[in-house]
């Protein structure tokens, strides 16, 4: 049982202390974590408990959190300016929420993700304008223990 091992430690002592758990976690022991550096918990868990108040609010396996917590937003470079004319036809498709253009960026709002993320790379692909970057947009661990606490 850990409580806090890596608070008030330096970047590289950090390193160190997240290393030993991850080769504990490798041997296959088991290994209960509290922390409020949640980056630590994304880089050595696998389950997520979150307390608000003494009582768990949310108890889950740490990849499925962040699926469950995943927001429908392509975030996307292009390498040229790209005009509204030009995303008209993803403007008028039935699954696509909002589309903002700001020059050579783009971010694009679907409806449910599982179904529509490979249509909208195909329409994507038919703009016409290479493509430097295609980023989904995924919720921290902070900002889901924010989204639940709340």
């Amino acid at each position: 049982m850990l409580d806090e091992p890596s608070s008030a430690l330096d970047p590289e002592g950090r390193i160190d202390v997240v290393e030993i758990i991850s080769k504990l976690k490798s041997q296959g022991k088991t290994i209960f974590l509290s922390t409020h550096i949640l980056n630590d918990i994304e880089r050595v868990c696998d389950r997520v408990g979150i307390l608000n108040n003494g009582q768990i609010v949310l108890e889950e396996n740490i990849h499925q959190l962040m699926k469950i917590y995943i927001q429908p937003v392509y975030d996307i470079e292009f390498d040229g300016d790209v005009n509204e004319e030009q995303f008209n036809q993803l403007n008028k498709t039935d699954y696509i929420e909002k589309v903002n253009v700001d020059g050579r960026r783009a971010d694009v709002r679907i409806k449910n993700f599982e179904q529509n993320s490979t249509k909208l790379l195909k329409l994507i692909s038919d703009i016409n304008v290479p493509v430097i970057s295609i980023n989904l947009r995924r919720n921290s661990l902070e900002e889901i223990f924010l989204k639940v606490v709340k």
